[in-house]
This record gives structure tokens, C-alpha cells and sequence, in this order.
């Protein structure tokens, strides 16, 4: 992202005017979230890790709040705890879940773009020029 397309959103986050929906979505959050879920559904844990910034942020009951790549390879129960089996509906539902903008500051994943699946929310933040898998919060616990 160029500066200006930058300084552009953030100023429309400070004046209201930028509506927390997919919409509004950034250029190529949509397509990194479809990207991602395609990985998740093959359970391809390297293409996750290489599709993510690690180490990634976890907002759940009990759990460390920050996952390295490494944990996150060389245990499976760190998939498990992220994504489920995974089923159909959280595939269908990370890459196609209206898009969000987390706009308060006092939230979890403040200034991310989510898609919120049935209480599990994933987040994509803009890092190192490429739209990638931040965190993860369980908002059921």
C-alpha cells in the first residue's frame, strides 16, 4: 500500500466516513482471505504459516496470547484450536463472511479487517506489503 492510499484510509477512519463492511474492504484483503481458507481447507500448515504473520495474536480463555510458527508446526492441536476439524462452514465462512473492520479501540485486533464465524474471528492485517493472517479470537468463552 502506497502512502497516500495510507494516509487516505486512516483519514477516513478518523473522520467516520470509512464503514466498518466488505464494501470498504481494501484492495486485496478479499482475495488474501480466500487464499488463506483454501490452505486452512487443505490444512496445509506451510501455506498457512507462509499466508500469516507470526507469530499471530490469540485472544481465547486459557490459551498463551501469541502462537509462534514454530508451535503452530510442530503441534497439530495449534490447528485444531484455530480452525476445528475444519468443516465446510468455517472454510465457507472465512473465505466468504462479510468483512469487518475492527474499529474499537479498546478491542482485541483493533484496526484489523475479520471475518466473524459463529464467534471465532479471524484477522488480516496489511504487513510487509501483502495482506496476511494476524489473529484469532474466540469470543464464546
Amino acid at each position: 500500500m502506497d502512502m497516500t492510499k495510507a494516509l487516505t484510509i486512516a483519514a477516513m477512519l478518523l473522520s467516520g466516513s470509512l464503514a466498518a463492511d466488505a464494501a470498504n474492504a481494501p484492495p486485496g484483503v478479499d482475495a488474501a482471505r480466500k487464499t488463506f481458507a483454501l490452505a486452512v481447507h487443505a490444512r496445509d500448515l506451510k501455506r498457512i504459516v507462509a499466508l500469516s504473520d507470526f507469530p499471530v495474536a490469540v485472544d481465547v480463555y486459557g490459551a498463551a496470547p501469541k502462537i509462534t510458527a514454530r508451535q503452530f508446526l510442530a503441534d497439530i492441536r495449534q490447528f485444531d484450536d484455530l480452525f476445528g476439524p475444519p468443516d465446510a462452514g468455517i472454510i465457507r465462512c472465512i473465505g466468504s463472511e462479510a468483512l469487518q473492520l475492527q474499529d474499537d479501540m479498546k478491542s482485541f485486533g483493533h484496526g484489523y479487517w475479520f471475518v466473524d464465524c459463529n464467534g471465532n474471528a479471524y484477522f488480516f492485517a496489511w504487513r510487509a506489503g501483502k495482506w496476511l493472517f494476524v489473529g484469532y479470537q474466540n469470543v464464546n468463552e
